[in-house]
């Protein structure tokens, strides 16, 4: 790192962030964290001062209220995670920045009106900061991480760097004094990641590896990693949209989508959102509808499992590695099957499901089916002397063992008396 990238970090961020010579500057982050720096920089070049808590006074010990009351700070950074399990604010804190993930519409509709909040974006490589936000405004959708500061310029380009029209998800490169010379030791790795750009002769600049695009209006919105694509049911999906899609909702706080495979079949896609409030009943039907109204049916999620809140590393980001695995079997709730072809079906949902019971009623989708093992269940359905014809069905009326067939069992197939004898077990002589 040049001391140029920390010079033009802090003048950039003690503007934006209003930071002024009687401003106290929560270090949240831990030292060994790249946004330390910032939190340094930007209190002790503006002449405030930096407060520095004991480990037992920040969050998890801590809500972030008591801990920003604690240190009477006026400014604080924090991931959109951490932020989102507050319920209380003082409002002696005059700037609220979050950065380190995508910020869900819903936290700048809570906390924008009362705090100055920023949503501020950059990689390590970039000296902490590459883009922030204008002050955010409550109802503005989907949150963006603004423009480049100060003396930085951003690209976003396809595969062969050029640059996409606005609206286009492009690979996110940035340059500028904050641009690292390199990584410590590893040449192959900083031949990769930091390359020539062709719009600046001379200069250098970082390929991120973040998804981004232009808006209209000049600004970028962060899509998500281009490393953090999945591929389910032979479709390369980035879960970052489906999650951008998911946090316009009004009853959703915070949205994570990820690929897991932890039954039979393929891998599947799953939501995990803390709800805006405790009433989530019938929460992961409205969401089923209002993804697929949203999102071709390969990116709609088989599976929404309501958190109170998100797992964090100690760094404050969501540990996706610690998302607990869908409670498929606790959603059996459908009435215990009538007839011959009811239990028929029934028990063919929980082998194609992995499930010990499925109820009549219980819908296909609801415990973790997708287009793939409804052809599977169709398949072993005929082997089962069922003839099955598909009933109507999609994923805003999820299909049960009532209606995604109609079953009746499979005549007896018998020769035509006029068949030819030597046709009846075998190909002609």
């Amino acid at each position: 790192m040049a001391h140029a990238g920390l010079a033009n970090l802090a003048r950039a961020q003690i503007e934006r962030f209003a930071v002024s010579p009687d401003a106290r500057v929560l270090q949240f982050a831990s030292l060994s964290f790249d946004a330390a720096v910032s939190e340094l920089c930007m209190a002790l070049l503006s002449g405030g001062t930096l407060v520095l808590p004991d480990e037992t006074a920040l969050p998890p010990h801590v809500t972030l209220g008591e801990a920003v009351r604690a240190a009477r700070a006026t400014h604080v950074t924090v991931p959109p995670s951490v932020l989102a399990a507050e319920e209380d604010l003082p409002a002696g804190l005059r700037t609220l920045v979050v950065a380190g993930e995508a910020c869900p519409p819903g936290l700048v509709d809570r906390w924008s009106a009362q705090h100055r909040m920023v949503n501020a974006y950059g990689p390590t490589e970039a000296t902490v900061c590459a883009a922030m936000s204008e002050p955010l405004s409550p109802g503005a959708g989907q949150v963006p991480i603004g423009r480049p500061m100060a003396n930085v310029r951003a690209y976003v380009l396809d595969g062969f760097l050029q640059p996409v029209p606005p609206g286009t998800t492009g690979e996110l490169y940035v340059t500028g004094p904050g641009v690292a010379r390199g990584y410590w030791g590893r040449p192959g790795l900083t031949a990769q990641r930091f390359v020539a750009c062709p719009f600046l002769p001379g200069k250098r600049m970082y390929r991120t590896g973040d998804l981004a695009r232009w808006t209209d209006a000049g600004e970028l919105d962060f899509v998500g990693r281009a490393d953090a694509q999945v591929k389910v049911r032979g479709y390369r999906i980035e879960p970052g949209e489906v999650e951008a899609v998911l946090a316009t909702h009004a009853d959703v706080d915070q949205a994570v989508v990820v690929a897991r495979r932890d039954g039979p079949g393929e891998r599947r896609l799953v939501a995990y959102v803390v709800p805006a409030s405790p009433d989530s009943e019938q929460l992961a039907v409205r969401l089923g509808e209002f993804t697929a109204a949203r999102l071709p049916d390969h990116m709609v999620p088989s599976s929404f499992v309501p958190l109170d809140r998100l797992p964090l590393t100690v760094s404050g980001k969501v540990d996706r590695r610690a998302l607990p695995a869908p409670d498929f079997a606790g959603r059996v709730v459908g009435r215990e099957p009538r007839t011959a072809a009811e239990a028929v079906l029934c028990g063919l949902f929980g082998e194609v499901l992995g499930l010990d019971r499925v109820g009549v009623t219980d819908g296909f989708f609801a415990l973790g089916g997708d287009s793939i093992s409804s052809m599977q269940l169709a398949s072993r359905a005929r082997r089962a002397g069922l003839i099955v014809t598909p009933g109507r069905s999609s994923r805003r009326r999820p299909p049960n063992a009532s209606r995604l067939w109609h079953a009746r069992p499979q005549p007896v197939r018998r020769p035509s008396p006029t068949t030819p004898e030597w046709a009846k077990c075998r190909g002609p002589p």
